[in-house]
């Protein structure tokens, strides 16, 4: 008679084994967490860099054709207080009020401001006594912010992105 020898079969795994195993997901887990940061940080510079190279350009041509053409520049705190003929801030606000002399003589006014409600900087055609707007246009959207500033007589208006990136645009009145 022949006598069987039950050999006893593992059912689990060994500490060894387990600890190699939550290395390896320790160290693959730990690369994917960085690979994603380093994705996110890309991905935000690239945002900043596309408002600086795309968008910015395109608001430079407006801004500066119309701070060219303006002769009369005036900071303002607020829409309210252009509007109505306030006095102009001399530090910083968030209107600037343009005046344009015309051959005649006689003035034509526009304003520009910032909507943070939509995040766009409008540009305001005023009528002639310079108190209510006619028409108005989009000169760029997806603006974080925007600050208009007096600095050694230079009149600044500075853009901010939506991820950070800032053009400031400057002037002087010529009258």
């Amino acid at each position: 008679m022949k006598l069987f020898k039950h050999r006893r079969t593992r059912l689990g795994y060994t500490l060894i084994e387990l600890s190699v195993v939550l290395v390896l997901v320790v160290l693959i887990s730990s690369t994917l967490v960085s690979m994603l940061n380093q994705q996110v940080s890309f991905y935000s510079w690239w945002n900043t860099q596309k408002f600086i190279a795309e968008d910015a350009p395109l608001t430079n041509s407006m801004v500066v054709r119309v701070f060219s053409k303006a002769d009369d520049i005036e900071i303002f705190a607020d829409r309210t207080s252009a509007l109505t003929g306030g006095n102009g801030v001399v530090i910083d606000g968030e209107v600037i009020l343009l005046g344009f002399l015309q051959g005649d003589g006689s003035k034509k006014y526009g304003m520009i401001e910032y909507d943070g409600d939509e995040d766009e900087l409008v540009y305001n055609v005023l009528n002639d006594a310079g108190n209510g707007v006619i028409s108005s246009w989009t000169i760029a959207t997806g603006i974080a912010d925007a600050s208009f500033d007096v600095v050694n007589s230079v009149h600044q208006l500075t853009l901010t992105g939506p991820y950070g990136g800032q053009v400031t645009y400057a002037t002087t009145p010529t009258l």
